[in-house]
């Protein structure tokens, strides 16, 4: 291409060469220095052994509070990159993708126990060592509830809850965001059974080891109290994440405001400590409010994570 008069760079940026590349050409076309950029890449790494590639590759991983400067990358990809996995520790090291719960606890004057299993995958204050930090897949979790005044009934059927908080820096602005849907139990005339689908979009930011974070959030809601099929609501949630080794805390509160005049909001505090990589153990304040009352829950559970 020297030889056509094509100008030619090279990047290197670890696992983020790809996007540095790309955005070096945006920048290029978008300012008028040139009219089509061609971005290609490649990865050579059979000349070495895997003990070797994997110690190179490593050496381009963010560490904690920087990264040090690097032999083959020029660019840390924790610029551009989600957050790190905690410990720095390979995702095999981490807990059990399926988790089963016992707990036991009190609303109001009610006491109650609780069985819980999830078949996927992990929550924001689960056992950390092998999960980014801020990140959350949950699929089919399921809460069934027995009180001293009432049969068990079914508290909880989660049937996905995500949510991917990214922090922000001066490098990267990536969006946070959360989408939750299936079945709860929630304040409306009484407690009882409702169906939801809600999510919102916001932002996060870490410092050291607290993660603050910011989000709008629509939610909609089927239950026998609404008068409509289907009732939308929309409201916000603030919180922040601390992560601390084998503990994990997190403190957040979130309301929405329904087209029916109804308005609803939850406050909880919530910490687990990491027994060991496959079990937990979890102890949880929350209190829901709505026009004229509230409710208090007090919750300790043993969560066992398995394969």
């Amino acid at each position: 291409m020297a030889g056509a008069h094509i100008p030619s760079t090279r990047i290197e940026g670890a696992s983020a060469s790809g996007g540095l590349a790309l955005r070096q050409a945006y920048i290029a076309v978008a300012g008028g220095f040139i009219d089509v950029a061609v971005v290609g890449g490649a990865a050579k790494m059979t000349d070495v052994s895997d003990s070797e590639s994997a110690h190179t590759l490593a050496m381009g991983a963010a560490a904690e509070g920087g990264s040090p400067p690097a032999p083959t990358f020029a660019s840390p990809p924790a610029a551009v990159a989600p957050p790190r996995a905690t410990g720095k520790a390979p995702p095999e090291s981490g807990h059990g993708s399926q988790m089963i719960a016992a707990a036991a606890g009190q609303l109001g004057g009610d006491d109650f126990g609780e069985f819980s299993y999830r078949l996927t995958y992990h929550d924001l204050l689960d056992n950390s060592l092998g999960f980014p930090e801020g990140a959350q897949i949950q699929g089919l979790g399921l809460t069934v509830r027995s009180t001293e005044s009432g049969a068990p009934e079914l508290e909880e059927l989660q049937l996905v809850g995500i949510r991917s908080f990214s922090p922000r820096d001066q490098f990267a602005k990536p969006l946070s965001w959360y989408v939750e849907g299936g079945l709860e139990r929630a304040w409306a005339g009484r407690r009882r059974l409702v169906r939801y689908l809600q999510g919102g979009a916001g932002a996060s930011w870490r410092y050291g080891g607290w993660q603050p974070y910011l989000l709008a959030s629509a939610r909609a809601e089927n239950n026998s109290e609404f008068s409509e099929v289907v009732t939308p609501g929309g409201g916000g949630e603030a919180g922040m994440l601390y992560h601390a080794g084998r503990w994990q805390w997190q403190l957040s509160t979130a309301g929405h405001y329904f087209t029916n005049d109804v308005y609803r909001h939850r406050s909880r505090l919530a910490v687990q400590y990491a027994l060991s990589q496959q079990q937990g153990l979890r102890a949880q304040v929350e209190r829901e409010g709505w026009r004229g009352g509230d409710d208090t829950e007090f919750k300790l559970q043993w969560r066992w994570y398995y394969d």
